[in-house]
């Protein structure tokens, strides 16, 4: 079942938000990583046109690298699961753009083509909601859409941003050196990701990057990634 929320204001350049609420029934599901297991709200995917007027910006698989194409019928599942969220569909024509991610429940939320909906509707869609994954679903549970506006993607996402931290009633805590130096990391896509300078080991790999680094470029911290623990 589907339920309706409110709106409010929103950050740099007048940025606006809605919430939309989904309200779950007890329920089983199928185990579908390409599906939802339940879907609100679901968008229509037009067909394609040679004006191709709206963009398609999300985060997908475990590195949330940026994704672009078009949002159209040919939007494929891989554009979407666990790793999609936020999704910016913006006009290629207009600086315009919307911004849709879960506003709870993150780690069982989902963005994804519905196969279920498209079986019935006989319709490509965009469906957000719980994931197909998630085999049971008790009676009571809430999921939560979160849909800002803005009039570039930078203003929708800076709005997305102010409204997650009203909804949560959070506060910005930029007190971890991260936020304001320089730092070097290590992790998927760097030079020394799983791999050393030739013929030494990854201890003193790092201390010749760092004494370089020392000579050359003011880096306060460094991010050793997942080559330098045990793995059982």
């Amino acid at each position: 079942g589907g339920g309706g929320g409110g709106g409010g204001g929103g950050g740099d350049g007048g940025g606006r938000y809605a919430r939309e609420e989904d309200y779950a029934k007890k329920c089983k599901t199928g185990g579908d990583s390409c599906d939802v297991s339940s879907s609100f709200p679901t968008f229509h995917l037009l067909p394609r046109n040679d004006e191709r007027t709206h963009g398609y910006l999300a985060y997908v698989e475990t590195f949330a690298h940026p994704s672009v194409t078009h949002f159209d019928e040919h939007l494929t599942c891989d554009y979407g699961g666990a790793g999609g969220a936020p999704m910016v569909v913006y006009s290629t024509k207009k600086l315009e753009a919307v911004v849709v991610s879960p506003a709870d429940n993150h780690m069982a939320a989902w963005q994804t083509r519905s196969r279920t909906l498209q079986k019935h509707r006989q319709q490509a869609s965009l469906s957000f909601g719980l994931s197909g994954m998630v085999t049971d679903i008790p009676a009571g549970t809430t999921y939560t859409t979160m849909i800002t506006f803005g009039h570039s993607i930078r203003r929708a996402m800076l709005a997305w941003g102010d409204a997650l931290w009203r909804y949560h009633g959070a506060k910005a805590k930029l007190t971890d050196p991260i936020n304001y130096q320089l730092s070097y990391w290590t992790d998927n896509g760097a030079y020394y990701y799983y791999e050393t300078e030739q013929g030494k080991n990854y201890a003193d790999t790092m201390v010749d990057v760092a004494r370089y680094l020392d000579a050359q470029i003011p880096v306060q911290s460094f991010q050793f990634d997942s080559w330098w623990y045990y793995k059982g």
